[in-house]
């Protein structure tokens, strides 16, 4: 539980803290159509909870109690009731309860590992010396955008699963579909059979955007499963303009240097390995093979953790 430094703040706690009141407040304030859901039959059927947090910086002007009631239905819900101290109403506390209450369902959801997401019940305790005007409803935050807000804040989410559509239906999608393309085909073995890919990837380039082609060449190379470098270059070149073609080219180079730098120092680690194998087998400590090798003990360890090849 946070220090609790605001006497406001420590006076509600301790006094809502206890069961017997805590349960009396919720049938003084809680709407009569949410009490029908709640078992509240004793002052045990309120379990105070702990360890939710969500704002350090409003943790002085505060306090929250949060309590987990048994639904008439036998799921687990809560009763979540803020206290709210500060002397001018604040038009942001429909904002910041809602803040709280996602705090709630992922403490729910992550600490207590539950699969589904509970029923929150709020309510707030307003004690300012002005009385609160401000809107409690947090769609008027929206101002100008409150219709819109009010339609699309909360709703299904609008998914779109890109490898299951159809590449002709992609192929539709005007200036994106060679980068939707590229993410439905990138770990395809058979890549370079995706002749709509590349077709789609020459007609961005086309149209000017080269950089977004560079770009998506690199992912597709980083990422992509397919097996020869050599035949995918081989199979992007015809499709592009001669000025894209330099620099792919230029990346193609840049990748087979690499290659050889990396063999090449997979072959100076092969030949270290087996240095440090032979004079292990001969019975050398650690300690004499790091001199002999000019080796770290921490290199040396992971050489004798394993006695294959470096991949």
């Amino acid at each position: 539980m946070a220090h609790i430094t605001n006497w406001h703040d420590k006076y509600f706690r301790d006094s809502f803290a206890n069961p017997v009141i805590a349960r009396q407040f919720c049938l003084t304030y809680l709407d009569p159509k949410i009490v029908n859901h709640l078992n509240l039959d004793s002052p045990q059927s309120l379990e105070l909870v702990s360890g939710i947090h969500i704002d350090e910086k409003l943790k002085e002007l505060r306090s929250d109690l949060v309590f987990t009631v048994e639904l008439k239905n036998g799921k687990k819900g809560y009763v979540y009731i803020h206290i709210e101290h500060q002397s001018t109403p604040d038009k942001w506390l429909p904002f910041r309860v809602l803040e709280y209450k996602i705090a709630i369902m992922r403490h729910h959801w992550e600490k207590l590992g539950c699969t589904e997401l509970p029923v929150i019940f709020s309510m707030v305790y307003y004690t300012g010396q002005k009385p609160y005007q401000e809107s409690l409803d947090i769609y008027n935050l929206f101002g100008e955008q409150e219709k819109l807000a009010r339609e699309h804040l909360v709703t299904p989410v609008a998914l779109h699963d890109v490898c299951q559509m159809d590449d002709e239906v992609l192929r539709q999608h005007r200036l994106i579909n060679a980068i939707e393309l590229c993410f439905k085909h990138v770990r395809d073995p058979d890549i370079l059979k995706a002749d709509i890919l590349f077709e789609a990837l020459g007609e961005l380039d086309r149209a000017g955007f080269r950089s977004i082609v560079l770009r998506t060449i690199t992912y597709m190379v980083r990422v992509g499963d397919t097996p020869k470098m050599d035949d995918l270059f081989e199979r992007l070149i015809p499709n592009l303009t001669e000025a894209t073609r330099k620099k792919v080219m230029t990346i193609e180079k840049r990748l087979e240097q690499r290659g050889i730098q990396i063999g090449e120092q997979r072959g100076r680690l092969n030949t270290i390995r087996e240095m440090v194998l032979k004079l292990w087998n001969k019975g050398l400590g650690k300690d004499e093979i790091a001199c002999l090798t000019d080796l770290d003990l921490n290199e040396l360890e992971d050489l004798l953790k394993d006695g294959g090849t470096v991949h």
